[in-house]
Parts: C-alpha cells; structure tokens; sequence
C-alpha cells in the first residue's frame, strides 16, 4: 500500500458566538434620501424569543433637549424571528437589501423621526417613565432619574461638541461612540461575530454601503473597510458583517471518536480560547434527544493548542451519537458537529461500510470523518474529498468501470481501506 498517496487536513471549525439575550443590533437613524421608509431599529436575541415586558426607549442628547426621551415603543406584543432577528420599521416601503425571511418585520412609524444628532437607544425592562420624560434635567450629560428596573443593552452616539451634545449608554455600562469630526454617521451596527460597534456615513447607491473614508470604530478611530468588514452595506433583518480583525472566540481544531474496548474515548484540541468556561458532554441514541454525561472545564483565554479528553465508560449498545456544548463565562453557547460511533460485541468501532458495491453513479461511505481518496489499482490518484458526517454521499459517474480502492485516514491518523467495483454501461 505504500505506493499509494497519503493526503492529510488540518481540520478546524470556528464556533461563533451566539447572542442569547436582548441587544440592539443596528440602527439606520439618518438615510441618506428621505427619512421616511427606510429608519431602522433592528434589535437581535435568541430564536422565537417573546419581547415581553421590555421597552426600546430613545434619549436626546442634543444642547437643551439632552435627557428627553423621545421614543417609548413597548416591545411587549412582538417576538424574533427564527434567526433570532426583530426588524422595526417606520414604513412597508422597499429595503434594499431585504430583511431575510426568517426575520420579524413589524411597521412602527417613529414619532418623532430618529434623530440625526445625538442620542442614545436602550433595551429597558420596568419603565415607569413617560414619552416627555426629562432624564437629565441641567443638560449636563449625567442622568439625574432613570425609570426603569434594568437596562438589558444600550448604545449612544455623540454628534457635535461634547460639552454641549451627550449620549448616555456608557454611564450604563454600554458604549458611547464619540464625535467624528469628519463626517456624520449615518448608520450604527454591531458586527457578527464580536458584538463591536462601528459607524458608518453611507454612500447613495443601493443598497446603501459603507462609505470607504467615513467608517469608524466605537473609539471613533477609522477603519478601512475592504479589511474590516465581510461586506459593507447595511444589513437591516440579517446578519452583520463580519469583523475580519477580531480575534476568534474558541477555535476548534478537531473533535472525534475512537473505540477502545468497550471504552469510548472522546477527543477535541483548540488553538485559541476566548471566554470559555467549558464544555458538556453530550449524547444521544438518535441523534434527536441528548443527554448530558459530564462537565469539562475550558482554559477561560488560551493563545496556545490545548487537548482534551474524556471517557465514556458506559457506552450504549448499537449507534450512538456523540457532541460538545461548548460555554463562554457569560452564557453564550454553542454545539460541535455531531460524531457518531458503533457498539457490538462488547466493542466501540466506529462504523466502516460501502454501498451499493458494485456502484453505477453513486455510493454510500459509511465512515468515522477524515480524509478519503480512491485509487485506481495502478496506484494512480482519482480524487480526494473530505468525510464529515457519518454517512457520505461519493460521485462515481465519472469513474471509468473497474476495480478501484477507498482509503479513509481518521482524525487518528488511522488508514481504513476497502475496495469497490464502478458497474460499466452493460454490466448487469
């Protein structure tokens, strides 16, 4: 067999950060053609999620009117999406881009118009204030009432000189942006995958984009776009770009399954760690409901490669599934992809199978994930793909009919290797 060619990946997943709870995502509070129609607040939290009991409130900041709430929208009657998006609107008129169908898009006409000076927007539970509310009664940027029981998120933006103009979210534990002296945002939005704030002045072509000279950081510093971002248009009902510079959360560089005895042995390895606290074991006889077997502590922040290992010692008997819940400090979460391992005769395989064997168009590869190439019984390479789930689908129209070899390396570095027959045109 050592005239065959060996391939090996370096297999890494990134696990994003999920938002449980309620942040304001964007906001598109000075369109660059007329206000009306396309102001936007868009508030994310996890999917479905009931708004009950939550109010967005807006602050003025602007010279005499600093401390005025000028919106209240009770958010009590509405819910997010499935993708965990709520999209609020000042009118059923076309965005450019679309929000994605699976966000909640509700018509709420701002009264007044989202200010274009400084203001501050917060998720509040508890208000006890009105709509002519004076938060700051001597206008000096501090709040001298708040009427609520808690902020859940808040951001600001300063538009002018500070002494005479405020925002309010950092005094709250948020983030104010400040002045920009060269120009005037247009729009404000968290990135995906960090939850960073940034600031953008628009340029008119639709859908509107960042405009390369005026985007800045939540310090006001500004960045360039075509490094910074994923794309750069606003993003009103989906996702947000990504920020290219942030340093990943949690990098995964593996996680698999081997069968020792009757042991099942569960390993994963990461590059990087940010936040995480640790990880559940998780299983499940059907791929459906998953019991929790046991707790793994994370490294909290980690910039160097560290392995972890668990036992199962009581593995069931026939196929079983097998995944990490992996859990930052503040109660974000997110899963690995599902691994799957077989137990018979007292012993833990993972399942290795082919079929239908002779194949005419397609087969079936039954296998642990890793690298799988076929070989012709010349030793010439036919093709490499990569195995990820348990059961994968292999093209083998192309394939001339005759006898060809399959080899998979797991993530072990184990070589499993098994033969098939291509079924020619007239082969019966």
């Amino acid at each position: 067999m050592n005239k065959y060619v060996h391939y090996l990946l370096v297999w890494v997943w990134v696990l994003p950060a999920m938002t449980q709870a309620q942040i304001i995502s964007e906001v598109m509070m000075n369109p660059p053609s007329s206000d009306n129609g396309k102001e936007f607040i868009e508030i994310q939290a996890g999917a479905s999620t009931s708004l009950s009991g939550y109010h967005l409130i807006t602050i003025d900041g602007d010279g005499g009117q600093a401390g005025r709430v000028d919106q209240v929208i009770d958010l009590g009657s509405w819910s997010t999406g499935t993708n965990g998006l709520l999209l609020i609107r000042d009118a059923a008129t076309v965005l450019d881009p679309a929000p994605d169908a699976a966000t909640n898009v509700v018509v709420n006409d701002f009264s007044p118009d989202l200010e274009n000076g400084s203001n501050t927007y917060l998720i509040v539970s508890g208000w006890s204030g009105s709509g002519s509310s004076d938060l700051d009664t001597d206008n000096d940027g501090t709040l001298d009432s708040q009427p609520w029981t808690s902020v859940l998120d808040g951001i600001g933006i300063i538009d002018g000189t500070p002494v005479n103009n405020h925002a309010y979210a950092a005094q709250l534990g948020f983030t104010d942006i400040p002045n920009m002296t060269s120009f005037v945002p247009d729009v404000i939005f968290r990135s995906s995958n960090n939850g960073n704030w940034y600031c953008a002045d628009l340029v008119t072509a639709v859908p509107f984009s960042f405009d390369t000279n005026q985007t800045a950081d939540s310090d006001g510093v500004l960045v360039n776009v075509s490094t910074t971002f994923d794309f750069a248009t606003i993003s009103p009902g989906g996702s947000n770009p990504l920020d290219l510079t942030a340093p990943l959360p949690v990098e995964l560089l593996g996680f698999y399954l081997k069968g020792e005895g009757t042991v099942v042995n569960l390993n994963w390895a990461t590059a990087t760690e940010k936040d995480n606290a640790g990880w559940e074991i998780q299983r499940s006889e059907d791929g459906k409901i998953w019991a929790n077997l046991d707790y793994v502590q994370g490294a909290g922040d980690s910039d160097n490669i560290l392995e972890y290992t668990y036992e199962d010692r009581v593995p069931v008997t026939g196929i079983s599934y097998y995944r990490l819940k992996q859990m930052d400090y503040d109660g974000t979460t997110t899963y690995t992809d599902v691994r799957a391992i077989e137990r018979t005769d007292n012993s833990a395989k993972t399942p290795f199978s082919i079929f239908p064997n002779p194949a005419t168009d397609a087969l079936t590869l039954k296998s642990e994930p890793g690298i799988a190439i076929i070989v012709s019984l010349t030793g010439e390479l036919v093709r490499t793909f990569e195995v990820v789930d348990l059961q994968t689908r292999v093209d083998v129209s192309d394939l001339l009919p005759g006898v060809y070899i399959l080899q998979v390396q797991g993530k072990f570095g184990d070589w499993t290797t098994t033969r098939f027959v291509k079924k020619g045109l007239y082969d019966q």
